[in-house]
């Protein structure tokens, strides 16, 4: 799937209008969320609708292979319950709010560094250096959270931290509840096996470690 999304980034960003050489290493950094850019203002030197066919390549490629898999199968709509991708569409609305709140950036810059930072991408599209302090404290949250498992973004990964936060809730929850209650650890209709939830808080400790 990602040699197609690839060659069809690059049809679309050359059809925009950048030479062939800048479509095919934006489209490469777009789909391996690589943030490479010809040009020193990265995105924001890019056409408009080749910064969308960009960005768009980068939510594809941040979403796991195998639901791109079935999205090619099944059909798109079927997925529009995947808890995986409203985790990522929810993660770059709130990233685009928290950067709206605390960057002075149009709107459509603000939502398009939120899908870079989001996807791990690495584009920019506003000056990084002069957001105040707070604002990048929202894009390194957001870098570190990542996207979806089995993609090529980086971070902890969206299904993990929904999987901690899911425990975290589920413990408070159990200290108010009588000691004979049953209240076994689900996520968006799934039973969480042990196995999973060690999974989860071993690479959230390991990726914190290492930072």
């Amino acid at each position: 799937f990602y040699p197609l999304l690839t060659l069809a980034a690059v049809a679309g960003v050359w059809a925009a209008g950048l030479p062939p050489f800048q479509a095919v290493i934006h489209s490469l950094s777009a789909v391996s969320t690589g943030g490479f850019s010809g040009f020193s203002g990265s995105l924001a030197d890019v056409p408009s609708s080749a910064r969308f066919t960009l960005l768009a390549a980068a939510f594809l490629g941040a979403l796991p292979l195998v639901l791109l898999y079935r999205g090619l199968s099944g059909g798109w709509v079927e997925l529009r319950h995947d808890l995986e991708l409203r985790a990522l569409a929810a993660a770059v609305l709130i990233t685009a709010l928290g950067l709206w709140l605390f960057a002075n950036a149009a709107a459509p810059d603000v939502l398009a560094q939120a899908l870079s930072a989001q996807t791990g991408t690495g584009f920019s599209t506003i000056d990084i250096h002069a957001l105040d302090p707070q604002a990048k404290l929202v894009l390194i949250l957001s870098m570190v959270t990542g996207a979806g498992i089995g993609s090529t973004a980086g971070g902890v990964k969206l299904l993990r931290v929904l999987i901690l936060i899911r425990v975290v809730q589920i413990t408070l929850l159990r200290v108010h509840m009588p000691r004979h209650a049953v209240l076994e650890p689900e996520l968006g209709g799934r039973a969480l096996r042990p196995e999973q939830i060690q999974h989860a808080l071993v690479v959230a400790l390991l990726f914190l470690a290492v930072i």
